[in-house]
């Protein structure tokens, strides 16, 4: 990947002269063969879907987390600002490259690279980045299942996205940890530990973690909490073969709920050296297995900032499932 400055060419760039003109993101693509299947896909963005238009064909598209992108697609980047964030859009290449393009950019693509030019305010020049696209489309079967299930989980009424909120009787939940006949399991050597519960917003809870022994109880963890997820750094690292318990009680009125887990044999963790949107696939795959939905949600809230992390581990703390 290189980068090399331009001098502005403004007779072919005459249009982007105005103060108030948008920014737009153009694919100017010769279709390939492969083009059906997307030429690029939505990866993240900051502020909300909102602050983009995605137009296809003269029609407006949703902007979508690992939303398929198609020949001829513009993007316009509506606000540079949404309160005190910048407004930028992340696309994804055939080859797992990827390209940040924030307001007044455009992208376009010759016969052999992606090209990614933007407007430099203070130096008046061009700054080109070419990214060679892969052979392969970047929006496989997975990522497609993925977007329409988080978009269907956006779009569902509250009261099925909190299906596993409070209980009538006041009890709060932890949906991570409710996997039928078998324990949640997670891997040994965390010592920090991330927890979501369900409950009423306006409460104070009271979270511990403990290892349960045969004849003690070992407290790791215990904090009062404001909200309904905490991260929780634990006195001791986690062990094979440890058993252990999540107890939230409700400040309020003392209601209480308890769920245990155990650890089990630690792997290499090289999760970490991976493109986000990997890390994101491997986490939705190994949740497929209820049991193991609480290790998928450490995964993912390893991955601060990333839109579709955070998506997917609001899914997770409702108690929705993995689609996989």
């Amino acid at each position: 990947m290189s980068c090399t400055n331009r001098a502005p060419n403004y007779s072919a760039w005459q249009w982007l002269a105005p103060r108030r003109v948008l920014m737009v993101l153009m694919l100017f693509l010769v279709t390939p063969a492969w083009a059906s299947s997307g030429i690029a896909m939505i990866d993240t963005f900051t502020c909300s879907a909102s602050d983009f238009v995605l137009s296809r064909n003269g029609q407006k598209k949703p902007v979508i987390i690992y939303g398929k992108l198609q020949s001829g697609d513009k993007i316009t980047v509506k606000n540079r600002k949404s309160g005190r964030l910048k407004c930028s859009i992340t696309l994804l290449l055939g080859n797992n490259d990827s390209v940040t393009v924030k307001h007044k950019a455009l992208l376009s693509r010759d016969n052999k690279h992606v090209i990614l030019r933007y407007k430099n305010t203070v130096r008046a020049s061009y700054k080109t980045k070419k990214v060679r696209h892969g052979s392969g489309s970047v929006s496989g079967g997975f990522f497609e299942k993925a977007s329409n299930w988080l978009t269907s989980w956006w779009k569902s009424p509250k009261e099925n996205k909190v299906f596993a909120s409070v209980r009538s009787d006041g009890v709060p939940t932890i949906p991570l940890l409710e996997t039928g006949e078998d324990k949640a399991k997670i891997r040994a050597g965390k010592k920090t530990l991330y927890l979501a519960w369900q409950g009423e917003n306006a409460k104070k809870y009271i979270v511990t973690v403990q290892r349960l022994g045969k004849r003690t109880t070992e407290t790791l963890f215990q904090k009062t909490i404001a909200g309904m997820t905490a991260k929780a750094s634990l006195k001791k690292s986690l062990r094979q073969g440890d058993k252990c318990e999540i107890s939230v009680i409700s400040k309020n009125d003392g209601l209480k709920t308890t769920k245990e887990f155990k650890v089990v044999d630690s792997e290499a963790d090289n999760l970490q050296k991976k493109p986000k949107h990997l890390q994101v696939k491997e986490a939705l795959f190994l949740a497929k297995d209820v049991e193991w939905k609480f290790e998928a949600y450490q995964q993912l809230a390893r991955l601060k900032g990333y839109k579709p992390a955070e998506e997917v581990k609001k899914a997770f703390e409702q108690g929705h499932k993995s689609p996989f």
